[in-house]
């Protein structure tokens, strides 16, 4: 019973090929022939945990009895999941060709949280989508700025651009934080009216007649 409660086996094969007859089958008596049968005395099945290939023992843990000493960063009872930030390409059984482990997420150093895509995964080879990117990053792998906002280089948090919506043409500003100003605005942000031009409102800046 304690075995049942922890390994599975499967395709155990038993074969039983002679008889020990005692000679008799040189009389071929059918009738005492038929009176042999087999017996077995004694039966040994060595076994291990059901881990997927990812464990080389198991540990007794309370109230779960045993469970998988997980390598290759997998998770659960039984191996049978990638950790939580290592999820860049889908879980697999190990094999003896391939370990099989899990890769860890790329996310820039901006999010510790990400969750296996498989449209990514099929199309880029990188399944790892990350999540709650920080410093208004945003991306797969928090890779780029959050829309209307800037950096001048990767090593450097995402700024708002703070865009005019009167008087520039595009919420979006350039990489360093300058925006594209309608006619007859100007500023960094496109938030004043140029020469000959008054009263900045929603279509920009009037034309001083």
């Amino acid at each position: 019973m304690v075995l049942k409660e922890w390994v599975t086996a499967t395709d155990l094969l038993i074969s039983l090929d002679r008889l020990n007859t005692f000679g008799d089958e040189f009389f071929k008596d059918a009738k005492v022939l038929r009176s042999y049968f087999y017996a077995i005395s004694d039966f040994s099945v060595g076994g291990r945990c059901k881990c997927n290939g990812h464990a080389s023992e198991c540990v007794e843990v309370e109230h779960l009895g045993l469970v998988c000493s997980c390598q290759h960063h997998t998770v659960g009872d039984d191996c049978q999941r990638c950790h939580p930030f290592y999820q860049d390409r889908p879980w697999a059984r190990a094999t003896g060709d391939s370990a099989n482990e899990c890769l860890k997420c790329n996310c820039s150093g901006r999010s510790d949280e990400c969750v296996f895509d498989m449209e990514q995964y099929r199309s880029t080879g990188s399944g790892g989508r990350c999540v709650s990117c920080r410093d208004n990053t945003d991306g797969p792998h928090c890779e780029r700025c959050r829309e209307n906002h800037y950096r001048e280089s990767a090593e450097e948090p995402c700024l708002p651009c703070n865009c005019s919506i009167n008087g520039s043409v595009s919420l979006q500003c350039d990489v360093e934080g300058r925006c594209a100003c309608r006619v007859g605005v100007t500023g960094e942000k496109c938030d004043t009216c140029g020469a000959g031009f008054h009263s900045l409102g929603p279509g920009g800046c009037s034309h001083t007649i």
